[in-house]
C-alpha cells in the first residue's frame, strides 16, 4: 500500500512513447492527453477488493486468522499490511466501513471508492495544469481530462512528435529555453521577425512574419487574419481532422525552417 514510483515511472514512459513526446515533457500533460489515471488507483482498488474477499471468508480459513492477528497487531501500534489498508479507507471518507468490517454491495462500494481516489487526483491534476509556468497556454485549450483527438489522426510518428511537443510546451522556442537559462521572460524575444516579441507558442503559430507563407499554405485564414489569443487557443483545441493535420504539417515545416536558420547563425 506504499510506493508506486516505479509503476507511475513506467506509465509515464509508456504514454511518452505512444505520444512521441519528450521524456523531458511534463507527466501531468502526459496523463492529461492520454486519459490516463495514476496506477497507484488501480493498486489500491486491487487491495481493497482483496481486503473484502478476506473480510467475507469465514473465521476458520488459515487467511482469516492471519488477517485477524495483523488486526490486534494494528491495534497494539504495529503497521502492517492492515494499518495500509484502513489508513487508506479512512484517508478517503470511509472510516464507517473499515469500523464495521463490512459493506452492503461491493461493487457499488469499489465504484465509489474509485471514484473519489480519480476526483481527487483530478482536483490534483488541474492544480498542477494551472500552476506549472511551463503549461500556461496548454491549460487554457485543455479544458477536460479526455483523451485528445490529435492522438488518432496524428498517425505519422514526425507529425505527432512535432504537434505534440508544441501542444504541452516541450519545445526549443525562445519562452521554454529562456526558462532554463533562467532569462527574463521579457527578454525571450524572437530572433526571426522584427516585432520584438515573445517568441512564445502564439507567436510561433499565428503572428511571426518569418513563417507568414508556411502559415498561409496550412492554416486556415480566419485564424492568422487578425490573430488573438482566443484564436490560438481555439485552434490549438479543435477536434477537427483536417484542422488538426494542417496544423501539425505547418509546425513541422516552421520548425524544420527555424532550426536551418539558427544553425546558419550559430555557424557564422
Amino acid at each position: 500500500m506504499g510506493n508506486y514510483i516505479e509503476l507511475e515511472r513506467a506509465q509515464y514512459y509508456a504514454c511518452k512513447r505512444f505520444m512521441c513526446a519528450k521524456q523531458t515533457a511534463s507527466n501531468m500533460a502526459i496523463l492529461g492527453d492520454c486519459a490516463r489515471f495514476p496506477m497507484y488507483i488501480m493498486s489500491l482498488k486491487r487491495c481493497v477488493k482483496y481486503w473484502l474477499n478476506i473480510i467475507r471468508m469465514p473465521e476458520s480459513r488459515f487467511v482469516r486468522k492471519c488477517y485477524n492477528m495483523m488486526l490486534k497487531d494494528d491495534a497494539d501500534g504495529y503497521a502492517n499490511w492492515v494499518t495500509g489498508v484502513r489508513s487508506c479507507l479512512e484517508r478517503n471518507g470511509f472510516g464507517i466501513v473499515w469500523q464495521n468490517q463490512m459493506v452492503a454491495s461491493e461493487s457499488m462500494f469499489l465504484r465509489q471508492f474509485v471514484n473519489i481516489l480519480e476526483d481527487c487526483f483530478f482536483q490534483d491534476w488541474n492544480s498542477k495544469i494551472i500552476t506549472n509556468h511551463k503549461l500556461s497556454f496548454y491549460s487554457h485549450y485543455k479544458t477536460e481530462f479526455n483523451f485528445e483527438k490529435y492522438l488518432e489522426v496524428l498517425d505519422i510518428r514526425k507529425f505527432r512528435f512535432t504537434y505534440t511537443n508544441f501542444r504541452i510546451g516541450s519545445h526549443d522556442l525562445e519562452i521554454e529555453r529562456g526558462r532554463y537559462r533562467k532569462i527574463p521572460r521579457e527578454n525571450r524575444i524572437c530572433r526571426l521577425c522584427n516585432s520584438n516579441t515573445i517568441e512564445d507558442e502564439y507567436h510561433f503559430l499565428l503572428c511571426c512574419d518569418f513563417y507568414n507563407d508556411i502559415r498561409a499554405s496550412h492554416i486556415p485564414r480566419k485564424y492568422y487574419t487578425l490573430p488573438n489569443i482566443h484564436k490560438f487557443y481555439i485552434l490549438m483545441s479543435s477536434k477537427n481532422e483536417n484542422i488538426i493535420r494542417t496544423t501539425a504539417t505547418y509546425l513541422l515545416h516552421a520548425f524544420k525552417r527555424r532550426q536551418q536558420i539558427i544553425v546558419h547563425y550559430q555557424n557564422d
